[in-house]
């Protein structure tokens, strides 16, 4: 069978083969495109439940903070964030400040 193939290929003139060889590139791009496309559609369906179940956490992991009296209630995520941290502790506004006087010359 493949032999059959290829004297089938071999026996095209040059005008033939080119179009074959631009149908099979065609044919290949169109699984690429495919692929990329199911792949795409897979990560997003991915991160739509991983974004849900790490809400779930957090909402869960604040809940627990404030009834157990928890100040801060630390994450293993791979950005090491805080799950909840008690409003009093943040010093946000304290550091912003502190940061804007600094690139002020205001020290």
């Amino acid at each position: 069978m493949k032999t059959k193939n290829i004297l089938q290929v071999e026996n095209l003139d040059q005008q033939q083969r080119a179009i074959k060889e631009q149908v099979l590139t065609d044919q290949k791009n169109d699984i690429i495109k495919y692929t990329q496309t199911i792949n795409n559609n897979a990560k997003e369906e991915e991160n739509k439940m991983l974004e849900g179940v790490l809400n779930q956490i957090n909402s869960f992991s604040e809940e627990y903070g404030k009834t157990n009296g928890y100040d801060l209630v630390f994450g293993t995520t791979l950005s090491g964030s805080i799950l909840y941290g008690c409003p009093a502790r943040d010093i946000t506004d304290e550091i912003l400040e502190a940061l804007n006087n600094r690139y002020k010359g205001i020290d």
